[in-house]
């Protein structure tokens, strides 16, 4: 169990120990149900890390004993679990005769997160594999049961299957709205993590504190101790309890700017986006609700996309991709105002809250942000390639509406400025249909 909350909060490394720590103490016991649920969960801790080839020779162990002992609902994990360990090696075949032995023991437990769950897998490996039919069959499957069970991580991944398929077969109208289930499903996803992984940093940090005060007071007792046994001695002994004192009182100022120097890196890490070190989305938000609650006058908000992000993951790798975010998050950075909050919001999603400035100042602003980024060398990433960004727009005279609202409103002329070609600025206007938005900008042939 603590293995699995771990690896929920994408603390893998913990996870693993937890789930050999399990392993040892089911070997110890000699109880054989408890090792075959160690092994799943050490196969499944090693999947989340990414260490398939570490994975495979456990999980096949984990599949042997849970036969053997007919736990079915295990054993059904842990084929699912290898079956994507084979998936990652290209070895889509036996990955399908996995994942349907899975299927059908899951069936039969009729555990519905497991049988949701396999179809999810089964649609990515065909579509792996090429088999749109298949992969659109089983998609719909898992996309049907996890919505009725609200399982956000399986929505995320096979719409974005059913989304890149309906793209395949020109299907665009379709897979932008598979696309748009799939950024909702990911953002809740996000959250979940973020919000778990805060809480772990924070159950670490409490954990870690309380020792650290149990140390201090066994160290006070021992001091106490001493000077009890040593008041009758002579003068030399006093001097040594004063020694005793002030390495004790050292010790607590050390601790206590370590508590407090640990406390300040713990809030900026709450605070600041791990990759582009500029406000992550839950402190970029909460900052623009303040601002948004003192300012009486405009107030606008830019939503800011990259176009055909995947792309670059997918061609030129995640260190490329990883590279262009951080060299946006610059450029952006190097244009807004002092007063303004920039954030990154989600993948390769960022936005800029602009108190006490309207829309024609907001607009110049994202201008010259689709300008800079559009000029970005990507030379010293390794590759040559073009980049470029879509902005939607929103704004506001007298406050009328919420900053959710106002939101929604520039995430809805970002999906306009996406409909109309990519690279361009889309401004949104109320009491106007969405395909009559202004368009401010037309798609610039990067250099």
């Amino acid at each position: 169990l603590a293995s699995t909350l771990h690896s929920h909060a994408e603390a893998f490394s913990e996870a693993e120990e937890y789930a050999d720590r399990a392993m040892g103490l089911a070997v110890e016991a000699g109880i054989e149900q408890w090792r075959c649920h160690a092994l799943q969960s050490a196969g499944v801790a090693k999947i989340l890390a990414e260490k398939y080839k570490d994975a495979k020779p456990i999980l096949e162990q984990a599949i042997e004993l849970c036969t053997q002992i007919n736990e079915k609902l295990v054993t059904a994990n842990a084929e699912k679990s290898l079956a994507k360990a084979l998936q990652k090696e290209g070895k889509y075949e036996e990955a399908i005769l996995k994942l349907n032995k899975a299927l059908y023991k899951a069936e039969q437990s009729m555990f519905a997160h497991d049988i949701t769950h396999i179809n999810a897998l089964l649609a990515e490996t065909y579509y792996l594999m090429g088999n749109s039919s298949l992969t659109l069959e089983y998609a719909q499957i898992a996309r049907d049961r996890a919505f009725k069970v609200n399982d956000p991580r399986t929505i995320r991944d096979v719409t974005k299957v059913m989304a890149d398929t309906a793209a395949s077969a020109g299907d665009y109208e379709q897979a932008l709205q598979f696309f748009r289930e799939h950024m909702d499903a990911n953002q809740r996803v996000q959250n979940d993590i973020r919000t778990k992984h805060l809480a772990y940093l924070s159950t670490k940090f409490n954990n870690l504190d309380k020792t650290r005060q149990i140390e201090l007071l066994n160290q006070q007792n021992k001091v106490l101790s001493l000077e009890t046994s040593l008041a009758d001695q002579s003068r030399r002994n006093i001097l040594l309890i004063a020694s005793f004192g002030l390495i004790l009182l050292i010790v607590s100022l050390f601790w206590l700017l370590k508590t407090q120097r640990q406390k300040r890196t713990f809030k900026t890490l709450s605070e600041v986006d791990g990759l582009t070190g500029i406000a992550n989305r839950r402190h970029a938000i909460a900052r623009a609700e303040q601002w948004y609650e003192k300012v009486d006058d405009d107030f606008s908000v830019i939503i800011i996309d990259l176009d055909h992000f995947k792309k670059v993951n997918d061609t030129y790798g995640h260190a490329s991709g990883d590279w262009v975010l951080k060299k946006v998050a610059e450029v952006v950075q190097g244009e807004v105002r002092r007063t303004d909050i920039f954030g990154r919001t989600g993948g390769e999603e960022f936005a800029i809250f602009l108190p006490s400035t309207p829309e024609d100042e907001a607009c110049q602003l994202a201008e010259r942000c689709r300008v800079a980024i559009g000029s970005i060398d990507t030379t010293p990433s390794g590759d040559k390639f073009p980049i470029s960004a879509c902005f939607g727009i929103a704004g506001i005279t007298h406050k009328n509406k919420s900053l959710g609202l106002l939101m929604h409103h520039a995430d809805e002329a970002l999906y306009q400025a996406k409909d109309e070609g990519r690279n361009r600025i889309c401004l949104y206007e109320p009491n106007v249909k969405p395909e009559a938005t202004v368009k401010l900008t037309s798609v610039v042939n990067p250099a």
